[in-house]
C-alpha cells in the first residue's frame, strides 16, 4: 500500500495544542473523480500525533468506484456528499436533484427526494448533513430551504419537515454546516456588492450562526472570517463582480462531535471551538505558498477578456 507524504513548507510549528482525545485517531475520507463521472471512495489509516518535526503520512486504499461500468448511475457535477455512522454514503448531483444512498460496498440502495417544488423535493442539493439521530438534512441553496428526511425502515426515508433559512444582517445562507438539538449551524455569506449601497456598508465578514428550528437566529456569530476579495469586471459597458481568482477563500466545517473549525486558504491556521462556546483552541504551522505562474495569471485574465 503506498504512503503519501504530507509536508508543510516548514516543519517547525508556530503554535499547536491538542486535547488527549486528538492524539491518535483513525481517519476515513472520500474523494471524487468527477472527470470520469465516477465516485471514488478511499479509506486512510493515519495517525495524528502531537507536535513533531517528522512529516505525517496517509495510507490510501480504494474501496470502490461507481459510474465506470454500464448500467451504473453516471454523475455529472457533484454538489454534496456525506456519510452516516453506519458507513452509508449520500451523494447529490447538480444535474439530477435527488440524493442517492450507497452502501459501504458502493451499491445504490435507496434514493431520497427528487426534483420539484413540493414537500421532499429540490431545485438543487448543495449540502447534505446527517443529524445525531440519523436524520438526513438536505440544503437547497436555490430556495434557501433545508429539508429533513427520517428513515422509517431499513433504507427507506420519508419526508419529515422543511425549514426556510432567513437572511441575516444583509447576508444570504451559503451552506448548512451541521445540526444539533438547538437548530441548524449555517454559514452566511455576503452578496458581491462592492462599495457602499444607499449609505449601507456591506458586511465585512462571513459569519456562522445558529438558526433555531423556528427559523430565528439565536445569539451572535459562532465564528467569522473576512469576506472574499471582489473584482469589478467591465465588458462593453456591462459591469459584473467576481471573486478574486487568487484571493484567499474561507473554509468552515463541523465535525460529527459538534466542533466547529474555521480557517483561510492562505495560511495553515485553524480555529476550533465548540458550539456552546465553552471550548476553543487554535492550531498553526508556518507556511509559504507557491508563487503564481504566468500561465495561471493569463488563464484567469483570458476567462474575462
Amino acid at each position: 500500500m503506498p504512503h503519501l507524504p504530507f509536508r508543510t513548507a516548514s516543519q517547525e510549528p508556530i503554535e499547536e495544542s491538542r486535547t488527549p482525545g486528538d492524539v491518535s485517531r483513525t481517519l476515513r475520507f472520500m474523494r471524487r473523480a468527477a472527470q470520469f463521472g465516477a465516485v471514488m471512495v478511499v479509506a486512510s489509516a493515519g495517525v495524528l500525533a502531537g507536535a513533531s518535526a517528522q512529516p505525517a503520512s496517509l495510507s490510501v486504499e480504494e474501496l470502490f468506484r461507481l459510474g465506470d461500468d454500464e448500467g451504473e448511475p453516471v454523475f455529472g457535477s457533484f454538489l454534496a456528499i456525506a456519510a452516516d455512522a453506519d458507513g452509508r454514503i449520500y451523494v447529490a448531483d447538480l444535474q439530477d436533484p435527488v440524493i442517492r444512498m450507497l452502501s459501504g460496498a458502493g451499491e445504490v440502495v435507496a434514493t431520497i427526494g427528487g426534483p420539484g417544488e413540493g414537500p421532499g423535493e429540490f431545485s438543487s442539493v448543495s449540502t447534505i448533513r446527517i443529524g445525531p439521530d440519523g436524520t438526513v438534512y438536505a440544503y437547497d441553496s436555490r430556495r434557501s430551504q433545508v429539508t429533513a428526511f427520517k428513515e422509517v425502515s431499513d433504507g427507506t426515508f420519508a419526508f419529515e419537515e422543511a425549514f426556510r433559512l432567513p437572511m441575516h444582517n444583509m447576508q444570504l445562507p451559503g451552506s448548512l454546516l451541521g445540526v444539533d438539538d438547538a437548530g441548524m449551524i449555517v454559514w452566511y455569506i455576503s452578496p458581491m456588492l462592492p462599495g457602499n449601497r444607499r449609505g449601507i456598508a456591506p458586511p465585512e465578514t462571513d459569519n456562522v450562526v445558529l438558526v433555531g428550528w423556528d427559523g430565528s437566529v439565536a445569539g451572535g456569530s459562532l465564528a467569522m472570517l473576512p469576506v472574499r476579495e471582489t473584482l469589478t469586471v467591465s465588458d462593453g459597458g456591462r459591469t459584473s463582480f467576481i471573486h478574486h481568482p487568487f484571493g484567499p477563500k474561507n473554509m468552515f466545517t463541523m465535525s460529527p462531535s459538534g466542533r466547529l473549525y474555521s480557517g483561510r486558504t492562505d495560511a495553515i491556521r485553524i480555529q476550533a471551538r465548540s458550539i456552546s462556546g465553552d471550548w476553543q483552541q487554535e492550531f498553526s504551522r508556518a507556511y509559504v505558498g507557491a508563487p503564481l505562474s504566468q500561465q495561471e495569471i493569463d488563464a484567469a485574465l483570458n476567462q474575462w477578456s
